[in-house]
């Protein structure tokens, strides 16, 4: 965390707890690890007063859902219907850092993308529309 006067981070059994402390933004890095990788994962929470667009305590929406999570040969994006209408880039990282190329192909509500040449792995999937991030992790079996 790079800001312990805005919140702290703790964890009570399988829950992360964030408590606020000031006023401002703090990146917490989650990271998720086997028996040979680790991937980080960050994400911002801003504290602001009421009334100043932000939140007591709010973190960027989550827009997108992935499925399964553990894949042997495809995984769905499912995306929220304000995130539908936007130009998004897609992309693929796998734990060692290395991007890597998906077929995909459009569906109604986001994208069918096919898993089956990935070797296997943890990988971060990551949406972008410019202004915006979203990431989630798949494990390809």
């Amino acid at each position: 965390m790079d800001d312990e006067e805005v919140v702290t981070a703790g964890l009570e059994g399988t829950d992360i707890v964030i408590n606020e402390i000031g006023l401002g933004t703090a990146n917490i890095i989650l990271t998720a690890s086997d028996s040979v990788n680790q991937v980080p994962d960050e994400f911002t929470v801003r504290v602001g007063e009421e009334g100043d667009g932000t939140g007591i305590l709010s973190t960027p929406s989550v827009d997108f859902t992935i499925s399964p999570t553990l894949a042997e040969s495809y995984f769905t994006i499912e995306l929220s219907a304000e995130v539908q209408k936007q130009s998004l880039k897609l992309s693929l990282c796998s734990s060692d850092g290395q991007m890597h190329t998906m077929q995909w192909t459009k569906t109604i509500n986001g994208y069918l993308i096919n898993a089956q040449l990935l070797p296997e792995g943890i990988y971060i999937v990551m949406l972008s529309d410019g202004r915006n991030n979203w990431t989630g992790r798949i494990v390809k079996l």
